[in-house]
Order: structure tokens, then C-alpha cells, then sequence
């Protein structure tokens, strides 16, 4: 596992996705090209698959590579950060996919325990 990779801003963000899902070696340029063509934050969502909310406020979005193997099979993974919501992006690159799980404050409370 690599260690965490702080993203500048949504562009770097849009192009370290883009970059792991399709790469530029890969025979998908017009996927490449289109992406390209949108904002950085549809771009991501189209990446990503689900709409991440990416021009919202954040604190953070980080990269962190992954080892495949033992029935691991993610090449990357993006942590996204805003005042209430985590939210990860793993990618795939050889198939290409990707795998978004959200958690929001409630997700942090115990199992059967009332809210209010």
C-alpha cells in the first residue's frame, strides 16, 4: 500500500481517477477525450459512477494505491472528506470499475441504538 496521496484540486483529482480507471495506455481514448470535455466534477461522477457531490465543500480527497492479490482486486483507492460524509472510490483498472461506499455520521452509531 502506497501512502496517501493529497489531491490539489479537483482537476488533479479528475485526472488521477481518469488515469486509473482508463489508462493512457489502454485503448480507450475516446472515453479518455470525453471525460476531458467535462467539468471536473461530472467527470468524477462519471468515473465514479454515482454522483460524489465533488464541487461541494471538502476537507480533503486523497489517493491510495493498493496491492492486488488474495482475493483483493482494487488498484487504487480515493478518499473523499467533507464536514459530515466519507466517502471511498475503489477502482479496478483491469476491468474497468469502480466501487463507491459512502458513510455519513449516523453510520457511526451503534446497531439498535436509538437516535434521539
Amino acid at each position: 500500500m502506497d501512502s496517501p496521496e493529497p489531491m490539489a484540486n479537483l482537476e488533479t483529482f479528475r485526472r488521477r481517477l481518469l488515469d486509473e480507471k482508463y489508462p493512457e495506455s489502454s485503448d480507450n481514448t475516446a472515453v479518455r477525450s470525453a471525460v476531458m470535455q467535462l467539468s471536473a466534477a461530472r467527470g468524477i461522477d462519471l468515473l465514479a459512477g454515482e454522483n460524489l457531490y465533488a464541487d461541494g465543500p471538502k476537507i480533503g480527497v486523497w489517493r491510495i494505491g493498493l496491492d492486488r492479490g488474495s482475493g483483493f482486486y482494487f488498484d487504487a483507492c480515493f478518499a473523499i472528506t467533507d464536514f459530515t460524509t466519507i466517502s471511498t472510490v475503489l477502482i479496478d483498472s483491469v476491468s474497468p470499475s469502480a466501487q463507491v461506499q459512502t458513510y455519513n455520521m449516523l453510520a457511526g452509531f451503534p446497531a439498535n441504538t436509538p437516535l434521539w
